[in-house]
């Protein structure tokens, strides 16, 4: 089989767990690539008894076996399997998936492998790397259906509102400066009126509101509104920051 009678067999082979067996041999039938398939399958085995067929292949198997010991040395289950392609033009080693025993059915939810020449490729220094891939919204999706995320609305602490369209400038002054104290905090930047804004914030669960308007830039100070108790007080923005949970 020559180099790209191989790219495309191992391809065909990739849709196995969607087209099942039949499919891809469907498949390499009319790429008159079939007659492979059967010595393929015999790779089906655990890694240990894979086939010695060339010293390629025992190379092959025994860093197959080391990594899977030292996956075994984090408690961490692995089984080898010959049907999973990926990245045929930059991966140089070992690919693998992540998957969740109890939800199989929702796939992969993470993979990576080897690509040595990849850097070389883009930067010219040849650098070996491993890289890993996470899908994040599979992942969370599936953290939710088990109950281990917790839902919020927002992590925002302070909605500063601007009371108009021309005191946005302050506004972004005083977000910047919560933020760098570590607090989470928002504005409006669509020139909505104060009371859509409060209305925008506590739909959000966002527990402080500090509105800006012309003569709390001139002193410099906020009016700082307490979602939960309607209470508001004027208070320097130098101080905004230590008055905040």
């Amino acid at each position: 089989m020559g180099e790209e009678e191989l790219v495309e067999f191992v391809r065909t082979v990739d849709k196995w767990f969607k087209i099942g067996e039949e499919g891809v041999r469907e498949e390499l039938d009319k790429k008159e690539l079939d007659i492979f398939l059967d010595d393929f399958k015999k790779l089906f085995v655990d890694v240990t008894e894979i086939p010695e067929m060339s010293e390629e292949m025992l190379s092959t198997k025994e860093e197959l076996i080391r990594f899977t010991e030292y996956l075994e040395d984090f408690g961490i289950p692995a089984r080898f399997d010959p049907r999973m392609v990926r990245g045929l033009d930059y991966y140089t080693g070992i690919v693998f998936e992540t998957y969740v025993d109890d939800y199989p059915d929702w796939g992969s939810i993470g993979s990576g492998g080897r690509y040595d020449e990849l850097i070389k490729l883009l930067s010219g220094r040849d650098v070996p790397a491993t890289g890993y891939s996470i899908g994040v919204d599979r992942l969370f999706t599936l953290l939710s259906s088990k109950g281990l995320v917790e839902k919020t609305r927002t992590v925002t602490i302070v909605y500063v509102a601007p009371v108009r369209r021309e005191d946005l400038p302050y506004a972004l002054r005083v977000v910047r400066r919560l933020r760098r104290t570590g607090i989470p905090s928002e504005t409006d930047v669509m020139g909505r009126k104060l009371k859509k804004q409060l209305e925008y914030a506590d739909s959000l669960g966002i527990p402080y509101v500090a509105i800006v308007g012309p003569e709390e830039e001139k002193r410099k100070t906020v009016k700082l509104k307490d979602m939960a108790t309607g209470e508001e007080k004027e208070v320097p923005l130098e101080d905004l920051p230590s008055l905040l949970p």
